[in-house]
């Protein structure tokens, strides 16, 4: 059987059509080449651009990339499939919401006609009805206005109904507002001042310089000596220069001018308080009335701890009702700020379960847990 693909041609012609099938072949080629720069040309007519052919292949290859990254995906089973058909995986874990409200807690100040609101904007609706005084602006600003002073007019009210009948929350148990429960209460603390200076003339002397020539040492000088004499305490003076007392209060005095430079004093006359530890504090430098000498005393020796908190609250014109001798901080001590806000249920618990505390602690005649202290300083009786 003839497989020759010109096995119908006439034999005679066999040759000739083996010799021009070279050339054909060379046609064909060169046809092709034509066919295609014919179709560029084209699509050059047509108004593209070379480069856009290649972009859009280019734009059709990325959009079916995510269809083919698949197979080099870890996550995807073509990535997995080394693990078989059978397995278990825990699936990650997702991280838990946090359980604090606070962090939930819409922000105030952007929650419509909320007193917060009203605090950062009724400002700028002042402003926009001054600057643009339109009926709509004045009447928005005086709507706003209005909302807020309701709003104060109602917590002025519940404040009233909260405080009445409560000796926690009550002024009046602090201080009495009538004329003559003020002055009974000054009374008081003027009887319980003079104890605490009686006090103190067992446990502190006063060491008193001056200088003789300096015109507010003269007067001082015997205005702290009669302050010595009325509560007893015991007073040494000392001169910072060579000249003599001439007025008659402290004519002895001996002279003192290393000491005055140890202590660098800023003014005279000056005042220091000598305790029970041997240590020299501070009282006052320059002119001071007996009544503020009396009260810097009674502040610096309760600081010292020379005197107890209760000799120091008996000197005091009103009294403190919520949580005697303990300070209210340790409740906001814990890191607490102002995205974390205590709960108001707690803060009244405590307050009223330390009241109730001292209560029973004093009915019991024992000491309480949330007062303390104690005098610092030996007894002073030999120092006169």
């Amino acid at each position: 059987m003839n497989l020759s693909p010109f096995h119908t041609v006439s034999p005679a012609l066999a040759p000739s059509v083996h010799a021009a099938f070279p050339a054909c072949r060379v046609r064909l080629i060169f046809a092709v080449c034509a066919f295609s720069a014919a179709c560029a040309l084209s699509e050059d007519v047509a108004g593209g651009e070379p480069g856009q052919a290649q972009d859009q292949d280019q734009h059709d290859a990325s959009a079916q990339a995510p269809a083919r990254r698949g197979v080099s995906d870890p996550e995807s089973y073509w990535g997995r499939k080394a693990e078989g058909w059978f397995f278990y995986a825990d699936p990650a874990k997702e991280p838990e919401l946090s359980a604090d409200p606070a962090r939930f807690r819409p922000d105030a100040a952007k929650i419509p006609l909320s007193t917060a609101w009203l605090r950062a904007n009724l400002p700028r609706y002042l402003d926009l009805a001054m600057d643009n005084p339109t009926p709509e602006n004045v009447k928005a600003f005086l709507y706003l206005q209005h909302l807020a002073l309701d709003r104060a007019s109602r917590f002025s009210s519940a404040v009233e109904e909260a405080v009445a009948g409560n000796p926690l929350l009550d002024e009046n148990v602090r201080r009495p507002v009538s004329t003559a429960g003020a002055r009974l209460m000054d009374a008081r603390a003027l009887a319980g001042e003079k104890a605490a200076l009686e006090a103190l003339s067992r446990r502190v002397s006063i060491i008193y310089l001056f200088d003789a020539s300096d015109e507010a040492s003269r007067v001082f000088s015997p205005l702290i000596r009669q302050f010595a004499r009325e509560y007893g305490i015991y007073i040494r003076a000392a001169r910072v220069t060579e000249d003599a007392d001439d007025t008659g209060s402290f004519a002895d005095a001996p002279f003192a001018g290393e000491l005055a430079s140890e202590l660098e004093l800023v003014a005279l006359p000056a005042v220091f308080i000598f305790s029970g530890r041997g240590e020299l504090v501070p009282l006052a430098q320059g002119l001071v009335s007996g009544r503020e000498l009396a009260r810097r005393l009674i502040a610096v020796c309760r600081r010292e701890g020379i005197l107890t908190p209760e000799e120091y609250e008996a000197t005091l014109p009103a009294a403190r009702v919520i949580a005697k001798g303990d300070d209210p901080a340790r409740l906001f001590a814990s890191g607490i700020g102002e995205e974390h806000l205590l709960q108001p249920r707690d803060i009244v618990r405590y307050f009223e379960v330390s009241h109730e505390t001292l209560q029973s602690n004093a009915a019991s005649g024992g000491e309480s847990s949330l007062s303390g202290g104690t005098a610092v300083g030996a007894d002073r009786s030999d120092v006169r």
